[in-house]
């Protein structure tokens, strides 16, 4: 299969799981803690596979793992705030944009990996286009029917803008921490261990 279908299909199946965050947060849970705490307690029942592919990676890696659990918990509570504050379509697109864009700064400042011309222009076209999308009045989005149905009928104004932001930026971080700790350690060891993570990090909630 084409990994352009799988990308797509990856993309429409966020979109309604989005939808339905949208729904949940405005609708069924008090608020967005409760969700991102509803939703690493369920992540967290991966530990059930514990004795079959569970490692010990080290006191260094173990922290590694179960920060990177924090941060994706960290994440999920930004990503639901911006949902409940925001209209799903302008903060979804803010979030999708921002994670590359921080992604590819962390990666040229810190990693010491180089851009081209050419990337750098991409991004920066990618930064215009999510804050003009981000941007436009309500009334001019193609999802306003659906998502009035799912919202509160509160105006969002610009609120949800700073916890889209920190919710990418908690991506990136994420994403960079795993691809760093399964560079060193087996698969469902690390995905375990970080869900274990993001299970103590939403005790706190």
């Amino acid at each position: 299969m084409s990994w352009i279908i799988v990308a797509l299909s990856a993309y429409f199946l966020l979109a309604v799981s989005n939808l339905l965050d949208k729904f949940l947060v405005d609708k069924v849970l008090p608020g967005s803690r409760a969700y991102a705490f509803i939703a690493c307690l369920g992540g967290g029942l991966v530990v059930a596979g514990a004795p079959w592919f569970l490692d010990w990676p080290g006191y260094y890696w173990l922290l590694i793992d179960l920060v990177s659990g924090g941060i994706f918990a960290l994440a999920l509570w930004s990503l639901y705030e911006s949902l409940r504050r925001g209209e799903a379509s302008r903060a979804l697109v803010l979030i999708g944009g921002l994670t590359p864009v921080f992604t590819t700064l962390v990666s040229y400042f810190f990693l010491g990996q180089e851009y081209s011309s050419h990337e750098w222009l991409g991004i920066g076209a990618l930064l215009v286009g999510i804050f003009l999308v981000a941007s436009l009045p309500e009334n001019h989005s193609y999802l306003k029917r659906i998502l009035n149905k799912l919202s509160r009928g509160r105006s969002d104004a610009l609120s949800f803008i700073p916890f889209a932001a920190l919710s990418a930026a908690a991506y990136s971080g994420y994403f960079l921490l795993t691809k760093y700790a399964y560079s060193a350690q087996t698969f469902a060891s690390v995905f375990i261990w970080v869900r274990i993570g993001a299970v103590l990090a939403v005790l706190s909630f």
